[in-house]
């Protein structure tokens, strides 16, 4: 790993800043991410609402949303949400701390499981989580307000915990393990332990697969492991119960059955099929693909070295949850997002001791400079409908001269950072955050006004007093958004007449893609919404 490139390198950087450095370049893309992004609908609004409700409401165990029940999700990440906004106000941006909390935290604990791991390697416990800040799934939700890379923060505590169990076997550890389980489940549900359960349940298994006699027996380890699942369920239980008896009997059903284990055997949402994760899980590891040492590390994954316990560990810990999700009908991308650190590791263990290519970086830069082309290109060779409002807004506004700048910074950092590994995997992640950073703010002038609710929620201000409809269905898009203290009538917009009728001094805001919907309507403002839609608030003529 300290072998030279044939040049020198421009820039004169320790391997042992290389970590710090890529932290430093996540809180920059961060900030720069937060002052673009709004609050996303659907899910981000959603999570803000729910948090708006449980802060407007006092009630910190039963979730709402609209004033309804709201079942989907445990609470972990709203209380979260609230705690931050008591100590800064209630603004999108301070909710936002929390995905950057919890990246900063996945790789901080993505490097100790890879030094615990591999303590005979050392630049793997740098290179792990710097490629892992390379990855376009972590960089796209690692800055969203969602539940995956807090509930990727207990899974990477667990799976150190899971480590030292292997060693030792020790109660103080499996009441560890069961802490930071039941944290999980707090954050989102049982799911938890189909990422964490596999090491854990087959750990005696790997041993005797690495041949290694453990100084416990399989009776103590199963007996323990109950003992880890009793605190996890404690831990949740102690939500759960008080919160099912405040929501009744069908709430209770909905969060102990229906979002947990109703899910894997029915997919009452998210319906995909079995090879839905693979295109995806390709995309998530993209900038790599360019990268020769990465073919490096593939090609010298032996049996041999596959056979060791650290490296079954890890296959364990991403293999089994990758398949079990494959299995389960309920799909969404971002489920995948927990599996990437362990997978880093695994990629950042193979890469000791090959050889370093002095232009290592040269095919990254042509990848880099490929796709800064189809980006800037996209728009003008159809690969969407014309006649989408979004597509036209980018040719309005293509912004080439901001890619071609990201383009020669990365040049340059492929030129600066060549010679050694950590350095290569710095400038492939500082690459990354440029350009995201370059598509985001190309974005912010061109689509994410088409989801931006803001200007919907400061009209929706002046009527916030009177009675308020909302048609069709609603998500919670709203109601944090506006700051509103009172749920919609929610209904179907066939309903609206006899609505107004009961409240004729009522608003109604409509979503809508046909105009004949609210032709009827008098129509007190219009707001276009994503590629086709449209919100629209009325009253009778």
């Amino acid at each position: 790993m300290t072998s030279k490139s044939r040049s020198p390198a421009l820039f004169h950087f320790e391997d042992r800043h290389v970590f710090g450095a890529a932290i430093v370049i996540w809180i920059a893309l961060w900030a720069f991410l937060s002052s673009l992004f709004p609050a996303f609908p659907v899910d981000e609004t959603r999570y803000l609402t729910v948090a708006w409700e449980m802060r407007q409401s006092g009630h910190l165990l039963l979730l709402t949303l609209n004033g309804d029940p709201y079942s989907h999700k445990p609470p972990l990440l709203f209380w979260l949400i609230n705690l931050l906004w008591t100590l800064g106000g209630t603004k999108i941006a301070v909710a936002r701390v929390i995905p950057l909390l919890c990246v900063l935290s996945v790789a901080l604990l993505t490097r100790e499981l890879a030094r615990r791991l591999y303590p005979q390697r050392p630049s793997a416990s740098v290179i792990a989580p710097v490629l892992m800040l390379a990855c376009p799934g972590i960089i796209i939700y690692g800055n969203l307000i969602m539940f995956d890379m807090l509930l990727t923060v207990w899974l990477m505590a667990a799976l150190i915990t899971a480590w030292k169990l292997l060693q030792d076997n020790s109660t103080k550890s499996w009441l560890l393990f069961g802490l930071f389980t039941g944290l999980g489940v707090l954050t989102k549900g049982p799911v938890i332990l189909i990422y964490v359960g596999f090491p854990v349940l087959l750990g005696p298994f790997l041993l005797a697969l690495a041949g290694v006699r453990p100084s416990y027996s399989l009776v103590s380890w199963y007996a323990k492991m109950l003992l880890a699942l009793g605190v996890a369920a404690a831990v949740a239980l102690a939500w759960a119960v008080p919160a099912a008896l405040e929501g009744g009997p069908e709430y209770a059903r909905m969060i102990f059955w229906k979002q947990s284990a109703g899910r894997m055997v029915e997919a009452f949402a998210h319906r995909r099929p079995l090879w839905f994760y693979v295109p995806f899980v390709i995309a998530f590891f993209l900038p790599f693909y360019s990268w020769p040492p990465f073919w490096q590390a593939l090609r010298g994954a032996s049996l041999k070295t596959r056979r060791t316990l650290p490296a079954l560990f890890l296959l364990t810990a991403v293999a089994m949850p990758f398949l079990s999700f494959t299995l389960i009908s309920s799909k969404q991308v971002h489920y995948m997002l927990p599996l990437i650190p362990a997978a880093c590791i695994l990629i950042a263990t193979r890469l000791e001791g090959k050889k370093i290519p002095a232009n290592g970086l040269a095919g990254f830069i042509i990848f880099y400079a490929l796709l800064t082309v189809a980006v800037v290109a996209a728009p003008y060779i159809g690969v969407s409908r014309p006649e989408d409002r979004v597509i036209t807004s980018v040719l309005t506004h293509p912004l080439p001269a901001l890619f071609i700048f990201s383009l020669v910074s990365v040049i340059l950092l492929g030129v600066g950072l060549r010679d050694t590994l950590p350095r290569q995997a710095l400038a492939l992640m500082a690459s990354m955050a440029i350009f995201h950073g370059a598509f985001a703010y190309w974005a912010a002038q061109t689509t994410f006004p088409f989801y931006d609710l803001r200007p919907v929620a400061e009209a929706l201000q002046v009527y916030k007093d009177k009675p308020l409809a909302y048609a069709p269905r609603y998500a919670g898009e709203l109601t944090y958004m506006a700051k509103l203290d009172r749920p919609f009538a929610v209904m179907e917009i066939k309903a609206l007449e006899s609505w107004f009728r009961k409240n004729p001094e009522g608003v109604a805001l409509v979503r809508y893609s046909d105009a004949a919907h609210v032709r009827e309507y008098r129509v007190l403002q219009s707001f276009p919404y994503k590629a086709d839609r449209y919100y629209a608030l009325i009253r009778p003529r």
